[in-house]
Parts: C-alpha cells; sequence; structure tokens
C-alpha cells in the first residue's frame, strides 16, 4: 500500500484504486509511454523547421497548432513503441521500469491511448494547420513506430 498527501491508493494489477475502492485513471503512466523528453526534442525540430521554413516568421496559429499537433502524433508513436517493445523492455535494466512491464497498463489501454492521442494530433494538423503536414506527420509516425520499431525489436 503506498500512501500520499490526499489519499492512500493501492496498486493492484493494471489499476491503482483509493481506500475506498474506487479507481483512479493511471495519468502518470499513460504521460510516461508518450516518452515527453523524447518528445519534446522532436518538437524541437519541429519547431526550428518550422522558422526555416519560410523568410518570415511563421503564421502564429501554424506554429501553436503544428506543435500540439506533432506533440501530440509524437507522443501517440512513442506509446506505439512502448507497446511493440514491451517484452524487451521487461528484461533491459534501464526500460524495465516502464508502465508495460510494470503491469501497471495493459497492451489494449496502450493501444486506445495512442489511437485517440494520434488521431487527434493528426486531426488538429489537418483541419488547423494543413493536410500536407498531417501527412507527412503520419508517415514519420508510420516509419517510427511501425517500420522502426518492428525491425529493431527482432
Amino acid at each position: 500500500m503506498q500512501t500520499s498527501t490526499t489519499a492512500r491508493t493501492q496498486t493492484t494489477g493494471t489499476a491503482r484504486t483509493d481506500v475506498l475502492g474506487q479507481r483512479r485513471f493511471p495519468v502518470r503512466q499513460l504521460l510516461e509511454l508518450t516518452k515527453p523528453r523524447v518528445v519534446s526534442l522532436i518538437v524541437f525540430t519541429a519547431v526550428i523547421g518550422m522558422f526555416l521554413a519560410t523568410p518570415a516568421v511563421p503564421p502564429l496559429s501554424a506554429l501553436l497548432f503544428g506543435t500540439i499537433g506533432i506533440a501530440l502524433s509524437a507522443g501517440a508513436a512513442a506509446a506505439i513503441n512502448c507497446l511493440i517493445e514491451r517484452k524487451l523492455d521487461a528484461v533491459m535494466a534501464r526500460t524495465r521500469g516502464r508502465p508495460l512491464p510494470r503491469g501497471e497498463l495493459t497492451p489494449q489501454q496502450t493501444l486506445v491511448f495512442a489511437s485517440v492521442l494520434g488521431g487527434i494530433g493528426l486531426g488538429v494538423l489537418f483541419v488547423l494547420v494543413n493536410p500536407l503536414t498531417m501527412w507527412l506527420t503520419l508517415a514519420t509516425f508510420v516509419g517510427y513506430a511501425v517500420i522502426y520499431t518492428s525491425s529493431s525489436s527482432r
């Protein structure tokens, strides 16, 4: 049993419950799936690219919504990477503490989370930036989350 300042919680399988037995949503574990440090580097690179793509300052809306859409899509790709590599992560010292190897999230929860996150990210890019940015981001997602991860985990 773990104690916090607000409520005592108990971890049972993939669900966290408080002392009254109510399920708590695993926000910290879902955030961890997105690999925030890696995604921040991806977003930083994308923002630099936005500034280099035009001689003037990029439009604020494209900069803002492009950053949001790319961050959400990159987070979804990282979650898919965690899903595909969960067995390998379980045996590596550096990665065995991730939520899937620890059993704090199920593969189904991870897939739903990544799908929703990626769908929102791509939707933001398509509607609020432009379709080309969405398609390029989708190609990058597929390249990393599916092709690269699948071939590197063999």
